[in-house]
């Protein structure tokens, strides 16, 4: 199976759950050491929960990117600027804007 059909695959499937430990440590960090309204690139974003998140929770702004199309398309319906990105590509082939 292809890379890109693998992960719209897992794309398909995903849930989200917002109480895993990463999460929450992310926060922490990010209140400890970070300011509000950063501007971020959530490269692999998968569904964007991430991005969500710190958005809601630490005003984070940014774009979503990932090799997903499909998960693409979840971050762009969460209000996120999103691209679909693949970083082994030449350049002019490896992204297209959702």
């Amino acid at each position: 199976m292809a890379k890109v059909d693998y992960e719209n695959e897992v794309a398909r499937k995903r849930k989200p759950v917002y109480n895993k430990s990463w999460f929450i440590k992310a926060e922490e960090l990010y209140h400890k050491h970070l300011k509000k309204g950063l501007k971020v690139a959530d490269v692999g974003c998968g569904s964007a929960e991430f991005s969500e998140i710190m958005r809601d929770r630490c005003e984070w702004n940014g774009a979503c990117f990932d090799i997903s199309h499909m998960n693409a398309e979840k971050a762009t319906e969460k209000g996120f600027v999103a691209e679909v990105l693949d970083l082994e590509q030449p350049h002019e082939k490896n992204h297209k804007k959702i």
